[in-house]
């Protein structure tokens, strides 16, 4: 599915968007290899993130989803953006852990600190 999404999919760099020239990681990852975050986007009513993300082999997982700012908040959303239940940061505030079930999305709004 990696291989696909790199060929089909690359990656869009904007020209106008000032980064630091020392960063070399994501500023999100997932650790587990069945789970895509396919949109990372601004909420529609305030300073939130949403990111959606599917699994695509059909297994259950727990991902990990790791930020490289700490967060203030995080919730499962519906794909109107309305919190419906929330997610647990670890202490560092950089992780969550996110339930998937067999080809499932998940919509995610995170706050940042």
């Amino acid at each position: 599915m990696q291989a696909a999404l790199a060929l089909n999919t690359p990656a869009v760099v904007w020209s106008d968007v000032a980064a630091p020239a020392q960063r070399t990681e994501a500023w999100v990852s997932v650790a587990q290899p069945n789970i895509i975050i396919d949109t990372i986007k601004p909420a529609e009513d305030d300073a939130a993130i949403i990111l959606r993300a599917y699994e695509y082999a059909n297994a259950q997982t727990t991902a990990t989803i790791t930020f490289q700012q700490a967060l203030a908040s995080a919730d499962l959303c519906n794909l109107l953006e309305q919190p419906e239940s929330a997610l647990t940061i670890s202490p560092d505030g950089h992780t969550v852990t996110v339930p998937f079930g067999g080809f499932a999305v998940q919509t995610i709004r995170v706050t940042l600190k």
